[in-house]
This record gives C-alpha cells, structure tokens and sequence, in this order.
C-alpha cells in the first residue's frame, strides 16, 4: 500500500484575476492532504491443472465391420494368391483400413520360391516398436489360386481390422504393444519343394526374440465352436489361458494340439507361445465355394470376442 499526495498550484500574480480560483500553496496553507489508495496487487492465479486424461472405455468387438471386410476381400478383390494382382489389391485395401484406423503401417517384403514376391502388412500404433517385446496378432491374406478365401481367410483379416479400430484408443492400458500382421504366403506355393507359412517365418526370423505370444486368426466364420490349437509338441500355454478366457465369456471352446497348419507354426518352432484359433474345416477349403454368404456372423463374432478379452486380460 502506498498514498498519493495531491500536487497543489502556486498563487496567481498580483493585479491579474484568476481565471478561476485556486487553492493557496505552501505548506502552511495546505489543507488536509489526501490520499489515494492503491489497488492491491493481485496475487498471481494459480495454474490451471491439466485436465484429467479419461481412460479408454472397452467397447465390444464390432462383427459389422469384419463381415464387411470380409465381403470387400471375398466378394470385390476375389482370389488373392501370393504375388498375384488380387494378393496386391487385397494389400492395398486392408493398408488403407489400418491406416485409417490410426496405426501405422508397413510392408515387409517376402520372396517367393517361385518367383516375384509378396509382402507382409505390419501395423502398429505411433509410439510402439517392433524392436520391444510385443505381441502379435495375425491372420494370413493369400488364398489359394481360383477361390475367393472368405473363411480362409478373409475372415481373419476381417478380425484384424475390426480389432485395430477397437483397439487404437486401448494400447496404452495393455501390457504390451500389440502388433497387427496381415501375412502373405501362408498357402503352399506352386513350387519344388513346396513350401508355405513363408510370411509368418519371415516375421518370425526377423523378431521372435521379443515377440511375448503370438495368436493366429485362421478360418473362423463357419462352425459352432473355435479351436484353441496349438503346435503338436510344443506348450500348451496360451491355448490354455485362451481356454480360461472363453470360459469366462461363457464362448463355446474346444482346445486341441494340431500339425503345422497355420502361421502360429514358425513362432512355435522358435519357442514363442503361440496358438491359433480356427473353427475347423467347412468343406469347401480351398474351391470356389468358399464364398462370403456362407460366413455366419455369430461365429466371426465369437473370434474376434475372444481375442479382444484375451488382450485385456494378459
């Protein structure tokens, strides 16, 4: 607090009228002084806190969107061998989807014995890295020449892409990263010797030493139960806990050990836990009948529950 002293004039000259009257000056002739009080100074606000970041609420698996991504790869792209157009086509679609989705994506280029090559699509959200443990979840993109592959496997890919919408808002509350794969080359190839999985073993070669689990989505979209597979003489692990989760979902299960007929076969052969689910043969594998309209959404539905409550729950 400080006071202002009121300034005073000095009296006119002799002889010359004021042209208006003022006070007389000098210090004796003062009168009460007065003063002004200052306005306090304010006192600086506070900073505002920073507004409470609002943790992600889990919504469902959204069947709607992996039927519709299985009717684009089925039904618009239709067969998609290994290193073909449609296998390009089908590339181009699903990057342009997880992009949209807001992951980052890339593809990995895969060699094929026969010649040409295909590529792996490799999603993953800005921030994560494929250098750090992380867990895969993928599905093979290929099918085999002359059949449009909507349960083998666009069913899969449909699940991938429904995940990665759910999932992109998620990430930062799950144990770790989670890694989107899309392989090509998982069909045997029309070569001496023949060989498949070639996209899986590529991903396999390049990072299984931290790669935590690895989860396939292989032909899911036709029977009334999901197979928990796993590799023939490898751990049983992650099927199992699988099978704890659909029990807890109260999802129609059955767990079983198979031969290397799917792309978690490479990561198991390197000792990363890995299962695939599958809701076994429909009879119309790898023909022409292997159509979008015999895919029965609760089944789809079923896979991409499971996987989705699988991820929260590790």
């Amino acid at each position: 607090m400080f006071a202002v002293v009121l300034a005073v004039s000095c009296a006119p000259s002799a002889g010359t009228p004021p042209a208006a009257e003022a006070p007389p000056s000098g210090p004796a002739a003062a009168g009460p002084v007065a003063t002004v009080p200052s306005s306090p100074t304010p006192s600086p606000s506070p900073s505002p806190s920073p507004a409470p970041v609002p943790s992600p609420v889990p919504g469902p698996f959204d069947v709607d969107r992996a039927m519709a991504v299985v009717t684009a790869l089925a039904g618009d792209i239709g067969p998609r061998a290994a290193g073909t157009p449609g296998d390009e086509a089908a590339r181009r679609y699903v990057v342009a989807a997880l992009r949209t989705a807001g992951w980052s994506v890339r593809e990995e280029v895969v060699p094929l014995p026969q010649g040409g090559t295909t590529a792996n699509v490799v999603a993953r959200l800005p921030g994560a890295s494929l250098g750090r443990p992380h867990v895969v979840v993928g599905a093979h993109l290929d099918t085999v020449a002359g059949t449009p592959g909507a349960n083998d496997n666009a069913t899969g890919v449909g699940v991938l892409v429904a995940l990665a919408e759910e999932l992109a808002d998620e990430q930062p509350v799950l144990r770790h990263p989670v890694v989107l794969v899309a392989f090509g080359a998982e069909e045997y190839q029309p070569s001496e010797p023949r060989r498949h999985h070639l996209g899986s073993q590529a991903y396999a070669d390049l990072r299984a030493d931290v790669v935590v689990e690895m989860l396939g989505v292989d032909m899911v979209g036709n029977g009334p139960t999901t197979c928990l597979c796993w590799l023939r003489g490898t751990d049983d692990e992650l099927a199992r806990r699988l099978a704890e989760v659909a029990d807890a979902e109260g999802l129609s299960v059955r767990a079983e050990a198979r031969g290397d007929i799917s792309d978690h076969g490479p990561f198991a052969h390197a000792g990363v836990p890995a299962a695939f689910l599958w809701t076994f043969d429909d009879g119309v594998l790898h023909t022409p009948a292997d159509t979008s309209d015999r895919i029965r959404a609760e089944d789809l539905d079923r896979a991409g529950r499971l996987v989705l409550a699988w991820l929260r729950s590790r």
